[in-house]
């Protein structure tokens, strides 16, 4: 490589970094659904959208291996090990937020892989890659799903809640 492809290299990952920076809360999910799972009790914490928008999280998670974040209206499913047809591998899915839209208020990007594993041990098992990205839509003080890579849902149920006032 040389000097200039190298600090070429360099401007390019630096920026890049920049451009793509998120906030990663997928090891606040474990450490909350591990709480939950060993108390028996759910678990509480915040979500940081913008400088002025915080929003409580609920997790919560059942002896039987599955595991919710509530944020808001919304109710996911971010924990799956019980197999039931479908489990996420590794358990988990990864939660990151990030400003996509250049309006001030970080969307809710959630990641993972789901593992169809069939009704019956002899049935083939395959994988689908999972992304599902909620948004906060300020017409309506509510989250809102942007975009879901698959048929399968993560959204447990999306019951009106208190209306979030987005700053002018």
């Amino acid at each position: 490589m040389n000097k200039t492809t190298t600090l070429f290299f360099i401007s390019c990952s630096s920026f890049c970094s920049l451009v793509f920076a998120t906030n990663d809360y997928t090891s606040d999910i474990k450490k909350h659904i591990e709480f939950s799972l060993a108390n028996n009790s759910p678990s509480s914490s915040a979500l940081t959208l913008s400088q002025k928008i915080t929003l409580p999280v609920t997790y919560d998670a059942t002896k039987k291996g599955n595991g919710t974040i509530t944020i808001n209206n919304l109710t996911l499913r971010v924990f799956d090990q019980h197999d039931d047809g479908t489990v996420y591998q590794n358990d988990f899915l990864q939660l990151e937020t990030k400003d996509l839209n250049s309006d001030g208020i970080s969307e809710l990007i959630f990641t993972g892989i789901l593992k169809h594993t069939g009704d019956k041990e002899t049935d083939p098992a395959y994988i689908e890659p999972v992304t599902a990205i909620y948004s906060l839509e300020c017409k309506t003080g509510h989250l809102v799903k942007l975009h879901q890579s698959t048929g399968y849902s993560i959204t447990l149920s999306n019951k009106q809640k208190k209306r979030i006032v987005c700053p002018k």
